[in-house]
């Protein structure tokens, strides 16, 4: 079962969702056909994620706090609590189509496919925390923090490592900076990047691996590196069926691109291996790669 660090989730519905329902989280749910903003609230409930009238809290003067989202379909209630800094999922309806929702970073469009992943993941971009992307038999990817840059500077050491791959700052600062930016410019902008793997045994961060957007090609690109202690194990292969898995069905992705030196015949044999096919040269910056495609 997945684990959430949402708790709570306080609902205000101009159109409809009847929140009466869900008093409780042991509330049983009623047998007869559902409508979708029935089963949104039957799904955070089966996640264990308590449901909150807004209205009647506020009229018991009891105030949103903790690990709370806020979710309503009322622009005027998303502006107020979002202007107070408080996560906020606005739902888009017909009747609210052209409402502004200011201030209001996350917006849905309707009740019907809200799921408590989303939720979750909607309620870690307000928190800044990492999302966890997937796993695998022997490892977790998730998105990369500041605090992994320690782990990360121990797998670059290695020249192997580096031989086929741009380096870290050699400043510890501007190594920092860089991955917090990237966490708020690609993850937030994209929804996927080059996330931390870390091997489910001993909790070590392994590697990283993921899926990117180089400038000037329309398909992304899969990077990948395993740090030297954890290699011929056949952890890559095993995170990048993964992570090329999971963006042809959470992503939707049809083709993914890998770039690649010759001399790199480690990379060449695994990309092989995962059924990419050679489809021309590319050169940027003076180095000459060779370009995978799998479709």
């Amino acid at each position: 079962m997945a684990e959430y660090n949402l708790e709570e989730v306080w609902i205000y519905s101009r159109y409809g969702f009847d929140i009466s329902r869900y008093d409780s989280v042991a509330d049983e749910a009623a047998e007869n056909e559902h409508s979708g903003m029935e089963m949104f609230g039957e799904r955070l409930q089966e996640a264990g994620i308590r449901i909150v009238s807004l209205k009647k809290a506020l009229a018991d003067g009891i105030l949103p706090k903790g690990n709370i989202l806020l979710v309503t379909d009322c622009p005027e209630i998303a502006e107020h609590f979002a202007k107070n800094n408080l996560p906020v999922l606005g739902i888009l309806m017909p009747q609210n189509e052209n409402a502004p929702f200011a201030g209001v970073r996350y917006l849905s469009e309707g009740w019907d496919d809200i799921t408590p992943i989303y939720l979750e993941r909607v309620y870690r971009r307000y928190r800044s925390l990492p999302w966890k992307i997937l796993e695998t038999e022997h490892c977790i990817l998730r998105e990369t923090t500041e605090a992994d840059v320690d782990a990360f500077y121990r797998i670059y050491a290695e020249p192997s490592v580096t031989a086929f791959m741009e380096n870290l700052f050699s400043d510890r600062e501007e190594e920092l900076r860089y991955m917090a930016d990237y966490r708020e410019k690609v993850y937030a902008l994209y929804g996927f990047g080059i996330w931390s793997v870390i091997l489910k045994e001993t909790g070590e961060i392994i590697g990283r691996a993921g899926l990117d957007m180089r400038r000037g090609f329309a398909e992304p690109e899969l990077g990948f590196v395993i740090g030297v202690p954890w290699q011929r194990q056949g952890l890559a292969e095993e995170v990048c069926r993964a992570v090329l898995r999971y963006g042809e069905e959470e992503l939707g992705f049809t083709k993914v691109q890998a770039l690649t030196e010759q001399e790199n015949t480690a990379s060449l044999a695994l990309l092989k291996k995962l059924g990419f096919v050679f489809d021309g040269e590319y050169e940027e910056m003076g180095k000459e790669y060779l370009r995978y495609l799998k479709k």
